[in-house]
């Protein structure tokens, strides 16, 4: 029997409160930070001012481009992640972190010249995804733009992510398009990505809001 939507929502919720994943995902941070791969030419495209980095996990990513006149807000459903984070940049005053519920942002509307999520929104249940799209539009500023790694494997529907190849959730770029869309975005630039000997596993998307 396949699970619920609740009952896969907590499975992927657990699961990633008790894994090892964060401490050997730094190791795979210059993945995202080479110009071998296309996110960091879609990346330097944000504005980050003000930028919200969404299930940040352990904060590696902000790592890489914290600076004095940036200011980043970091969100992660697992309370251990935002406890990490907070000693991770203790002292920052350009860095705040907060624990959301999973699908909606606890933030002021339009309110962030960026935001981008990398290496999580690929094990999101779409149903969830449905619900931070709208979230994101929201939070963004008129102008304001937003890059969402996801997974784009279409196999297995109804199934549970970590069935599938490196725990990439149900998903694909033509479904991520019509939600970004409905959403109100403008598409700016969509990429598809092999991802651990996978072919065109992943896709990262540059949104803007008009």
């Amino acid at each position: 029997m396949q699970p619920t939507i609740a009952e896969a929502r907590s499975i992927l919720k657990n699961d990633w409160a008790v894994s090892h994943y964060y401490e050997l995902a730094e190791d795979q941070t210059s993945i995202f930070w080479s110009h071998d791969y296309p996110f960091l030419t879609m990346f330097e495209q944000l504005d980050l001012a003000n930028c919200l980095e969404l299930a940040c996990g352990h904060g590696r990513h902000t790592a890489q481009v914290i600076a004095p006149k940036r200011r980043f807000t970091l969100i992660d459903i697992n309370q251990s992640n935002i406890d990490f984070c907070a000693d991770r940049f203790a002292g920052l005053p350009n860095v705040s972190v907060m624990k959301n519920d999973g699908s909606t942002l606890p933030v002021q509307s339009d309110s962030f010249t960026s935001l981008f999520c990398y290496d999580a929104m690929v094990h999101f249940e779409l149903q969830d995804i449905i619900v931070y799209m709208d979230e994101i539009f929201r939070v963004l500023m008129a102008g304001g733009k937003a890059l969402l790694h996801f997974s784009n494997y279409q196999g297995a529907p109804g199934g549970l992510y970590h069935d599938n190849p490196h725990w990439r959730n149900f998903n694909s770029v033509n479904i991520f398009h019509h939600l970004a869309v409905r959403s109100g975005f403008r598409i700016v630039d969509t990429r598809r990505v092999h991802w651990g000997g996978v072919f065109e596993l992943d896709a990262v998307m540059l949104l803007e809001k008009p």
